[in-house]
């Protein structure tokens, strides 16, 4: 069942995407008891705080081809998620204050490269995780950038009808990541443009049915390989996440045959000698 109830939305409520407002108190607890989980967190803070230091600024540059944005939204990506969790675990201002400086970089510039989507996509996760996570911490000038941003480089490309976003009848990674990153900048825009989200929330759930089945049926395995399993898996969690979180359900989508048994393929995947068909 495909009926989406958007008033389970809250719209008084941030984070909303992937986490809530206890989830770093918990994750805090998990980090004084678990040594795994500490390990983890050490080794994110050491990558984020040698990227700090690398003093590269984000540019409006494209890759060789002149056609892809996708390893400036990329770095974006990691970098925007990777400090705004460094921030809410650790309350370390310097964390916050690189977030910023990222923010205002992406959101400054002319778009996203709505041409090729997954450059947009990836830029609308990043910036959507970070105007959620840190709703009441972000300067005010950043958070309004970040919104005119997120509206006018994703949600409006989306539905405006100019290009041809063919990513909804793609039926490999493009669906998946093109559809998480919406879904994440419609949930965090939710209560200025409600409308839109709905428009790109539904279109996400009724358009990411058909490429799973055929991606994942029957077994798990991945029609892509083993590099764009990573890709294109990582952002359906996402996706599913964001939908369970704020729908209480993700209308079945997980329960496709083969996706719950996709772990495994990574397994028959590997080997002493290392991967078996890398990608495509």
């Amino acid at each position: 069942d495909h009926t989406i109830d958007f008033s389970k939305i809250s719209q008084d409520q941030h984070p909303r995407l992937m986490m809530h407002a206890g989830s770093f108190g918990k994750l805090k607890e998990k980090l004084a008891v678990s040594s795994t989980f500490a390990l983890l967190h050490d080794r994110l803070i050491e990558a984020l705080e040698k990227e700090m230091k690398s003093g590269n600024v984000l540019k409006y540059e494209f890759d060789a081809s002149g056609r892809r944005l996708l390893q400036v939204s990329r770095r974006a990506l990691y970098r925007i998620t990777h400090s705004a969790y460094a921030y809410k675990m650790t309350s370390d201002r310097k964390y916050l204050s690189y977030v910023e400086d990222q923010l205002n970089a992406v959101c400054g510039f002319p778009n996203w490269n709505e041409v090729h989507y997954l450059d947009v996509a990836e830029m609308a996760l990043g910036v959507s995780v970070a105007y959620d996570w840190l709703y009441d911490e972000l300067a005010p000038e950043v958070k309004a950038k970040a919104e005119k941003a997120l509206y006018e480089y994703a949600l409006r490309t989306a539905i405006d009808g100019k290009y041809n976003h063919n990513f909804y009848e793609m039926t490999n990674n493009w669906n998946q990541v093109c559809n998480a990153g919406l879904v994440a900048g419609a949930l965090a825009l939710y209560e200025k443009y409600p409308k839109e989200a709905q428009i790109l929330i539904s279109k996400a759930v009724e358009s990411n049915k058909g490429p799973m089945e055929l991606m994942y049926s029957p077994d798990g395995n991945y029609v892509e390989g083993y590099n764009y399993w990573g890709y294109g898996t990582t952002f359906q969690v996402i996706l599913l996440k964001m939908l369970e979180q704020n729908f209480g359900t993700d209308f079945g989508l997980s329960e496709i045959p083969g996706f719950m048994r996709t772990g495994d393929f990574m397994l028959f995947m590997e080997g002493i000698d290392g991967s078996f068909n890398h990608s495509d």
